[in-house]
């Protein structure tokens, strides 16, 4: 329901972005160390996909909480949807020997990952800010 009314958190989206960059990074790094030639570029294809495709729904809910319309925000979601799926099954076809199916599924599991990290890390930013009001207001009672 936040979403609706407008009231994210701010920056949040330009976190999330700039993670999901940076753990496309990771899995990238990670996937030329240990992986084959094609599992890299399926998560190099993947995750390029996915980082844009996150960065149109940020776009889309920005455009969703100023105008009020769901219109928007699912009509974009469809064009998205059917642009990855273009993008994603030309090149398995195109490139077949060359890119792997497991690498894409890699690479596009960079989000949910990200969003998991960015939701530790703001759960463990509020539990530190209401130990510090507890720990202050102790304080006060004390003195």
């Amino acid at each position: 329901m936040l979403m609706w009314s407008g009231k994210l958190e701010e920056g949040l989206g330009p976190r999330f972005i700039i993670g999901n960059w940076l753990m496309l990074l990771v899995f990238f790094a990670f996937g030329n160390l240990i992986g084959t030639p094609e599992i890299t570029r399926g998560i190099l294809l993947g995750g390029v996909v996915s980082n844009l495709n996150c960065m149109g729904i940020l776009r889309d809910i920005k455009r969703l909480v100023r105008w009020r319309r769901q219109f928007v925000y699912f009509f974009g979601m469809l064009t998205r949807m059917l642009l990855i799926a273009l993008v994603i099954g030309a090149v398995l076809v195109r490139f077949s020997g060359k890119v792997s199916v497991v690498g894409v599924f890699l690479g596009v599991s960079v989000i949910p990952v990200t969003f998991l990290v960015l939701l530790c890390q703001i759960q463990l930013l509020r539990r530190s800010s209401k130990a510090k009001k507890v720990l202050c207001k102790k304080l006060e009672e004390n003195l």
